[in-house]
């Protein structure tokens, strides 16, 4: 009896962290595209998983009275966890840094149909015929969420390409959503997202110095308004460290399929709380939004039907 019950709390629970990590991830589309204005995504991105890394570890310590002891990793598959997560790291702050974080945040809705293809490659599940039937919704919805054809907006090839690397950044965190849990089974998720985070500092360091060389880093920290400090603090407690912890523990008890679900409400939280930051979105996003959510939960339920 006590088992069903704890097994009923840990979905409840799970189910309450992956709302609570939408609501955290939709938070930081109009915060880092405001925030990439002053400061480069380079700068960003290597600033922000150092910090991370403390706020996780002083968190295990005070939480896990007592830690499971460490579990053998090979090298190269703490090489491959950190590089996925830091490719979704950077990808996904380029993106937002040069994209419209309306049509930024519809493509990142794409996720589940991204995960169920990623899980065909990684572990060999089939999609079933549902999640194929759903691209013909997800698509033209993306399509139409991304693209201006009448030539009126400036930004058009930024809104593309920044739209195009959150969807790189997406099936990045798809394979690690994956990976993380198949090769760090029976770790307590707290150890295991501070250890994936601790692997790709790194690769976002490395990053930032080949953006330096390169001279196209830009950040004054000295100089810096209030706003945009208060901004980072938002930006990196909340979306990378809770929501990445959450993300994890959901998985765990409820599945990748699953919790991706949730992930449908995301362009909707982020376009209510863009408007309230003076981003108004256009009809076709609207659309299209409409579109792809409609895609992807059409693709999910079928699946969750036929089993």
């Amino acid at each position: 009896m006590s088992t069903v019950e704890d097994t009923a709390s840990g979905q409840y629970l799970a189910r309450l962290g992956i709302l609570t990590t939408v609501c955290l991830w939709a938070l930081q589309f109009p915060l880092l595209h405001e925030l990439a204005e002053n400061w480069d995504p380079y700068s960003i991105t290597a600033l922000r998983y150092p910090i991370a890394v403390v706020v996780f570890f002083t968190a295990q310590a005070l939480l896990l009275r007592s830690p499971s002891p460490p579990t053998p990793v090979a090298f190269h598959r703490k090489a491959l966890l950190g590089a996925s997560m830091a490719m979704f790291g950077l990808l996904f702050t380029v993106g937002l840094a040069i994209g419209d974080p309306v049509s930024t945040a519809i493509i990142s809705a794409t996720g589940p149909i991204t995960a169920a293809f990623v899980a065909w490659l990684v572990r060999g599940d089939i999609p079933n015929r549902g999640v194929v039937i759903a691209l013909f919704l997800v698509v033209p919805g993306a399509l139409l969420a991304t693209l201006d054809l009448s030539g009126d907006s400036p930004r058009g090839t930024h809104d593309v390409l920044g739209a195009f690397l959150v969807f790189l950044a997406g099936v990045s965190w798809s394979w690690y959503s994956v990976k993380a849990q198949d090769w760090l089974s029976g770790l307590p998720q707290l150890t295991l997202t501070a250890n994936s985070v601790l692997w790709c500092c790194p690769f976002v360091i490395l990053a930032f110095v080949v953006a330096y060389a390169l001279g196209v880093t830009h950040w004054d920290y000295q100089s810096a308004p209030e706003r945009d400090l208060q901004l980072f603090l938002i930006v990196t407690l909340g979306p990378l460290v809770i929501g990445v912890m959450l993300w994890n523990f959901s998985v765990s008890r409820l599945g990748l399929p699953v919790t991706a679900l949730h992930l449908n409400l995301v362009p909707v939280v982020a376009m209510l709380i863009a408007y309230t930051q003076g981003f108004v979105p256009e009809p076709r996003q609207v659309v299209g939004m409409a579109l792809v959510i409609a895609g992807v939960t059409f693709g999910q339920l079928s699946g969750r039907a036929r089993r």
